[in-house]
């Protein structure tokens, strides 16, 4: 992240689709991979992400029950 800051929000919102993958090792690992995006960023950084995008993702995935079984 520290060479291409510019990226977070955009990891972000590609792991925000994989909440809906047929995978469950991906399913699961999605809402991971935000997670610790977003907790080992700068401040800084954190400005780009669009939380209210981020917040309704995992709303819905968990409205879904974010099953990990398919």
């Amino acid at each position: 992240m520290q060479c291409y800051p510019e990226m977070l929000n955009r990891l972000i919102l590609t792991n925000l689709f994989y909440f809906k993958s047929n995978w469950v090792d991906i399913r699961a690992a999605a809402p991971m991979f935000i997670g610790f995006l977003v907790l080992h960023v700068d401040e800084d950084q954190c400005q780009q992400v669009d939380l209210d995008q981020l917040i309704s993702g995992v709303a819905l995935g968990h409205r879904r029950g974010m099953r990990l079984q398919p």
